[in-house]
């Protein structure tokens, strides 16, 4: 076992042979292990993201990514990029689409709030409120932060069912859980790029079809055009 690891949830297959590649190729160059989580949990599937602590707990560092993302070429080693002692996150950039602020972050707030009861403000949780398909973390300070995520499980009913859809109510449980802890550090974009605007480490949403290659393309002609609109 290797004192670092990346690790993916991967539930019904749903990561591409273009993403796999991509983290076993990272994986390879800087002698890191890498880990397929595939437990289901609950039956809506994103809340097994609490769970993946239990598959990492031993390593000195983890790089937690969603299946959907590539990590590109000729990055460095990102584990030596991240601070040790915090809970690295992305925030999150979406202020234009004010339908997905209302559903991922918005409307679920109280229900975390409810479930977690650490009486975190509103104000706080937005102004910190990151994307969870990317964490870097070391398993044994947060230890406790995913316990208490994995306690309230058995709470979260069919009644809760609209706000578990699509994963809205998993990314802000996470959010409130690691915001009140204080030990959240942001960082850059690059680790979490949705927008492909700059050269980045790693690309969110990448489907089945965006390949390094096509991501390169698309991220260029993505600058030009924003370039000429300046």
């Amino acid at each position: 076992m290797n004192k670092y690891a990346l690790c993916v949830l991967n539930l019904n297959d749903f990561m591409s042979e273009n993403s796999k590649n991509s983290f076993l190729e990272f994986c390879s160059k800087f002698a890191i292990d890498f880990i397929e989580y595939k437990k289901f949990h609950h039956k809506h599937a994103h809340y097994s993201k609490f769970f993946l602590i239990n598959e990492c707990k031993d390593y000195d560092f983890v790089i937690y990514l969603d299946a959907d993302m590539i990590i590109m070429d000729d990055v460095p080693n990102l584990i030596n990029q991240l601070s040790h002692d915090r809970f690295n996150v992305v925030k999150e950039n979406c202020k234009n689409l004010d339908w997905l602020i209302k559903t991922y972050k918005d409307e679920p707030y109280h229900v975390s709030n409810d479930l977690l009861n650490s009486k975190l403000t509103y104000d706080v949780y937005s102004e910190n409120f990151f994307n969870s398909g990317f964490w870097g973390f070391k398993p044994s300070l947060f230890m406790n932060n995913f316990i208490n995520l994995q306690n309230v499980l058995n709470r979260i009913t069919d009644k809760y069912d609209y706000y578990s859809e699509r994963g809205k109510l998993e990314q802000s449980m996470i959010n409130y859980e690691f915001i009140s802890s204080g030990k959240i550090k942001h960082v850059s974009y690059k680790f979490n790029d949705y927008n492909y605007l700059q050269d980045s480490y790693i690309y969110h949403f990448t489907g089945d079809f965006l390949s390094k290659d096509k991501i390169n393309n698309f991220s260029n002609k993505k600058r030009e055009i924003s370039r000429l609109s300046l």
